[in-house]
């Protein structure tokens, strides 16, 4: 485990949406859709396989209804998270956190789900 990367706490369960994962690489080509009204900052994609996600949109070169490019590696995952889980925060972006659990699950989950993480007690 990274002792540099800061920890926090799940204060309420969070559950995707059903769906796939996408995972696209950088130079890879997406259809580039609407930005969030939730959470500003990340777009609509549509993969050439036809799967649809949200992606920041510091990772899409393009506008809305053109068609893109991914400027980096990325991968959708959501993932699914416990109360009182305990999580490492490796990135944040507008609203979300990519994050890694103790049993090595990585995925995103959004940030008002999490907490300070306090050893004290845990």
């Amino acid at each position: 485990m990274d002792d540099t990367l800061p920890r926090a706490m799940v204060l309420k369960s969070y559950t995707p949406e059903p769906g796939s994962a996408v995972e696209l690489g950088a130079g890879d080509p997406v259809w580039v859709g609407e930005e969030s009204t939730a959470y500003p900052g990340w777009v609509r994609i549509t993969a050439p396989n036809g799967s649809k996600t949200w992606a920041p949109q510091a990772y899409v070169r393009g506008e809305p209804g053109t068609r893109g490019a991914m400027t980096v590696e990325y991968n959708s995952t959501e993932l699914a998270v416990r109360e009182r889980e305990k999580v490492t925060v490796t990135l944040e972006y507008k609203g979300w956190a990519w994050v890694r659990t103790d049993d090595g699950r990585e995925g995103w989950i959004p940030l008002d789900v999490l907490g300070p993480f306090s050893s004290l007690g845990a």
